[in-house]
């Protein structure tokens, strides 16, 4: 089983958290190894959806001030403004649990396991097969969109030199996850085979 490379940058680390449950996810069984990593992406895919949390709050707080405290604008205008602060906080806290409940209904999912009969199995197979190549082709394009967006937002070069090579390391490893999904799923289907005769 490969190791997960576990990029530092928050959106980078949103498309490993999304690549490795969007892939693995799909029914196929999951070892001990890949059971470790997938309850590390699911702390930190919390801990980024808190960080995007403050950060929309303390961006939404830093314009309303800046109309609050400015004592030529007019008082209804003020009022708007804190009425479309107040409503930037509670879509901000929306978003962020919904994020954490996909993220927990995801990790279980990708962690659990369940006897399946041949005939399901074979079934199973095939759309791991099939959803893995989809999400993969997916998740390289989230990526690419990710490292554009990040790259957006810093100047300093070591920076720059340091998200180019985590990004590298993910365009690796959404490829690693990609195999593995499929190996995975081959396991299976091939532990299935030993349990039951598969029709042709």
């Amino acid at each position: 089983m490969n190791e997960i490379s576990k990029p530092t940058s928050p959106k980078l680390l949103a498309a490993v958290f999304a690549s490795v449950m969007a892939l693995m996810a799909s029914g196929t069984m999951i070892d001990s190894a890949y059971a470790e990593d997938a309850k590390y992406i699911y702390d930190q895919a919390k801990l980024t959806a808190e960080l995007e949390f403050t950060e929309t709050v303390q961006k939404a707080k830093a314009e309303y001030r800046t109309i609050a405290e400015d004592t030529t604008i007019d008082t209804e205008i003020k009022k708007q403004a804190k009425e479309n602060y107040d409503k930037t906080v509670d879509d901000a806290k929306v978003l962020r649990d919904q994020k954490i409940e996909q993220a927990r209904q995801e990790y279980v999912q990708a962690t659990s396991s369940s006897a399946k009969d041949p005939k399901q199995a074979k079934t199973d197979f095939v759309n791991a097969i099939s959803n893995a190549k989809i999400e993969y082709e997916k998740q390289i394009i989230d990526a690419r969109n990710y490292y554009a967006e990040s790259l957006s937002e810093i100047t300093n070069s070591k920076d720059i030199k340091n998200l180019k090579v985590e990004y590298e390391k993910l365009m690796e490893t959404l490829k690693e996850i990609y195999n593995d999904a499929i190996a995975l799923a081959q396991k299976q289907y091939q532990n299935s085979l030993k349990g039951g005769e598969m029709d042709a």
